[in-house]
């Protein structure tokens, strides 16, 4: 069962990998066929977003890297512009603060998030360990959880107790 997940796992890995850099791949070939001037390096963004659903922790700095690279890259590859070089540069700023903010604040989500999945699986272990039998209900009356202690105790019907009552 474990073998399975780790190769579920591995090939949803596989997909955003190949997902990433088929969109990266893209961008810049848009990019470097636009004249400058034109917001497409915002474009970007969508790759450190991608980042998200990665599980790798090192997947969105290496994003904002390698997308920072090609944005300034494609400051020299695009056709020449047809309007002021200071509004082409100052795009191309915005494009990089927008990248480096939305991965900064992708990782702070991650961080986040990881932080909250360890408090939960670390409740749960402490309530799955318990000898003494624990039903949590809200305020409303409904039965949020039951221990295996309770289950124990009033049998395993308890489960069915849940979002009940």
């Amino acid at each position: 069962m474990k073998n399975m997940t780790e190769n579920k796992n591995s090939e949803i890995n596989h997909a955003f990998m190949v997902m990433a850099v088929l969109l990266v791949v893209t961008i810049f070939a848009i990019d470097s066929q636009i004249e400058l001037g034109v917001a497409v390096g915002v474009a970007y963004v969508s790759v450190v977003l991608l980042g998200l659903w990665v599980p790798q922790r090192g997947f969105i700095p290496v994003a904002v890297a390698v997308c920072s690279a090609l944005i300034l890259l494609g400051f020299y590859k695009s056709p020449p512009p047809t309007g002021e070089m200071w509004k082409v540069i100052s795009n191309r700023g915005l494009s990089l603060a927008v990248l480096w903010l939305t991965g900064i604040l992708c990782l702070l989500h991650k961080r986040k998030t990881q932080a909250l999945s360890d408090g939960e699986t670390h409740t749960r272990s402490i309530l799955n360990s318990m000898h003494d039998a624990l039903i949590v209900i809200d305020e409303s009356g409904v039965v949020f959880s039951v221990n295996p202690a309770a289950e124990r105790c009033f049998g395993d019907s308890t489960r069915l107790w849940l979002r009940k009552l």
